[in-house]
C-alpha cells in the first residue's frame, strides 16, 4: 500500500512539471558571465529580462588557459617474464631430450619454448600511457588558478581555450571573449521581444509596474527554478505562470 502511495505521489509530481516544461520551451535562455551582467545598468538588465531568461555564470568559474606544462609518466611495461619463461622451457626440454632417449626434435623444442614464454608473460606488466598536465587559467574575475589534469591522451588543451574551473571542461569560446559592448549589441539593441505574459489590471500589472512604464528594472527579475533545472533570472510573472519555484 505504501508503494502505491509513493508511486501515485511520483506521478503527481511529474504531472506538475508538465506545465513548467511547456512554458520553459517558449523561453530563450542565454548564459551571461556575471561580470558582464554587472556592467549593465538597470534599464539594460530590464530590457534583456523582458526578452530572455538569463542564466548567470559566475565569472570565477570560467577562464582562459594562459600556460600549460606536461610530463610524460607513461610506463613501457616489462617483457622479462616471457623471456625467462622461454629460456626455462627451452632448457628443460634440452635437458630431458639428451638425458633420456636422445630423441630431439627442433619443432618440439620450439613449441616448448613458446609455451614457456606464454606462461612467463603472466609475470609481465603491460605498457600504459599516462600524462600529467598543469594548466594556468586566468578566470574572468582576473584570478589565477593552477589546475592539474591526468590523462591518457598525448594532446593537451590549447592555450587560449575557454574552460570551466576547476573541471577544465570546454566552454564556448565566446563566453570568455564576451564584453559589455558585445553583449549590448547582441541582446540589448536587438533580439526578439517576448510577448508579455502578465495581465494588466487597472493600468498596473502583476509586478506593480504601470503598463506605460519603461522596461522592467533589475528589481523585477527574480531567481526562478523550473523543475529540476538550474535557477535562472526571469520576470516574476513568467515564473508564476510556469509554476516555477521562486528562490530568495
Amino acid at each position: 500500500m505504501s508503494q502505491f502511495k509513493a508511486f501515485t505521489k511520483a506521478l503527481c509530481a511529474l504531472a506538475a512539471l508538465v506545465p513548467a516544461l511547456g512554458a520553459a520551451q517558449n523561453l530563450m535562455i542565454i548564459r551571461v558571465p556575471s561580470h558582464v551582467w554587472q556592467g549593465l545598468d538597470q534599464n539594460e538588465k530590464g530590457s534583456v529580462g523582458s526578452k530572455y531568461v538569463v542564466d548567470l555564470l559566475p565569472s570565477e568559474l570560467v577562464g582562459v588557459i594562459v600556460d600549460a606544462q606536461g610530463v610524460d609518466r607513461s610506463d613501457p611495461g616489462t617483457t622479462g617474464g616471457r623471456w625467462l619463461g622461454a629460456a626455462v622451457g627451452s632448457a628443460a626440454y634440452v635437458d630431458r631430450a639428451f638425458k633420456g632417449s636422445g630423441d630431439y626434435s627442433a619443432k618440439s623444442h620450439l613449441g616448448v619454448a613458446l609455451l614457456g614464454a606464454l606462461v612467463g608473460s603472466a609475470l609481465d606488466r603491460p605498457a600504459s600511457q599516462k600524462y600529467h598536465y598543469r594548466y594556468t587559467v586566468k578566470t574572468l574575475s582576473n584570478k589565477i588558478e593552477y589546475l592539474d589534469e591526468h590523462s591518457v591522451e598525448p594532446f593537451r588543451k590549447s592555450l587560449g581555450a575557454c574552460v570551466s574551473v576547476p573541471s577544465l571542461d570546454s566552454v564556448p569560446q565566446d563566453m570568455c571573449s564576451e564584453t559589455d559592448d558585445t553583449f549590448r549589441k547582441k541582446y540589448v539593441q536587438s533580439g526578439p521581444r517576448r510577448k508579455p505574459i502578465d495581465t494588466v489590471q487597472g493600468g498596473v500589472n502583476k509586478m506593480g509596474v504601470s503598463s506605460d512604464a519603461s522596461p522592467v528594472l533589475e528589481d523585477a527579475l527574480i531567481k526562478c527554478k523550473f523543475g529540476l533545472n538550474s535557477p535562472v533570472l526571469v520576470e516574476r510573472a513568467v515564473c508564476e505562470s510556469a509554476r516555477g519555484e521562486i528562490l530568495k
